[in-house]
């Protein structure tokens, strides 16, 4: 057994989870629990819980599922990079495409692990994050994503993205994962009607004209990392 897992260090590493699946939340601290050095401080469920957790708790680490509702995953980064620029965050995601990966390390995550990947990995993956360094999960080691994260933000970085309200954004992201109006609303806890209105508030404030340009431009997000993986 390694040292870490015998001792009990002056100054534990603190670490907020942001899983949206409670039974996953509970493997996880299973999966810490012998390593002393590690402290759970806080568990979040969804996106601006995530953001005010560690507004609260300053943590060393932030491991952050990014298929958790509520805000685009790549706009709790930058939240977070923002108002806790010492907070390492690693990214939890089924996503490998050099676009989704891109996206997190350009925003500011620090790591990118891969559901895929054996559940042992995470520890090691906040180990290395936690001294200062980059992790990304084995199967991601032989790409390079300089040139995705050199590439300019499209949409993201579009001054029209700028005008539309956090829940628009949402939207947008989740219309850039194909998914329909009903599927939409399924997924936010409101009515269909109602992700309607955030859809022709969107296309008006990004001055699109039908749904077919609405979709164009939300799956652009994806091809320029802006995708909320």
């Amino acid at each position: 057994m390694c040292d870490e897992m015998r001792t009990t260090e002056t100054r534990q590493t603190t670490v907020v989870l942001a899983v949206e699946s409670p039974i996953v939340i509970l493997g996880m601290r299973v999966l810490f629990a012998p390593y002393t050095s590690y402290r759970i401080v806080a568990e979040a469920r969804q996106g601006r819980q995530t953001c005010e957790a560690v507004d609260l708790f300053k943590p060393d680490v932030l491991l952050l599922d990014l298929s958790t509702p509520g805000m685009p995953a790549v706009e709790v980064i930058r939240h977070v990079a923002r108002s806790s620029p010492e907070t390492r965050i690693l990214a939890w995601s089924a996503h490998g495409e050099p676009a989704c990966v891109s996206s997190a390390l350009k925003c500011g995550a620090s790591g990118y692990v891969l559901k895929s990947d054996p559940a042992d990995e995470l520890v090691p993956a906040v180990r290395n994050v936690t001294a200062g360094g980059r992790y990304l999960s084995p199967g991601l080691r032989n790409t390079t994503f300089d040139h995705y994260i050199a590439m300019p933000g499209g949409p993201s970085s579009d001054d029209r993205y700028g005008r539309l309200s956090p829940r628009e954004r949402e939207v947008l992201h989740l219309v850039a994962e194909g998914r329909t109006s009903l599927a939409i609303a399924e997924r936010l806890s409101v009515s269909r009607r109602t992700i309607e209105v955030h859809r022709r508030n969107i296309r008006r404030k990004l001055g699109l004209h039908n749904t077919a340009e609405l979709t164009r431009y939300a799956l652009q997000l994806t091809a320029a990392g802006g995708r909320h993986c």
